[in-house]
């Protein structure tokens, strides 16, 4: 049980650090922040456990964000909008 757990915090990272350098490349600035209107597709196999696919969509964001795109609302709400329509 203790081999799961840090298997699924190595995959958590491992996730998170490649999801920050995609979002960072397409910042002319490099830094983390915002939204990319992309869909990354991350593949995570390991024998004996199910296939399930994951779809991480950005939260709703309700106000502006210091720090954040101005658009930051209509961006996310565009990307979620479309993802289910086409779903």
């Amino acid at each position: 049980a203790d081999e799961e757990v840090k298997d699924q915090h190595l995959a958590a990272h491992v996730v998170g650090a490649v999801m920050a350098q995609v979002v960072a490349q397409r910042r002319a600035d490099g830094r983390v922040a915002g939204v990319i209107d992309e869909e990354m597709t991350i593949e995570v196999r390991k024998c004996s456990v199910p296939t399930l696919e994951l779809v991480d969509l950005p939260g709703i964001v309700a106000a502006h964000i210091e720090g954040e795109p101005a658009d930051m609302m209509q961006r996310t709400r565009s990307i979620t909008e479309r993802y289910l329509k086409e779903k």
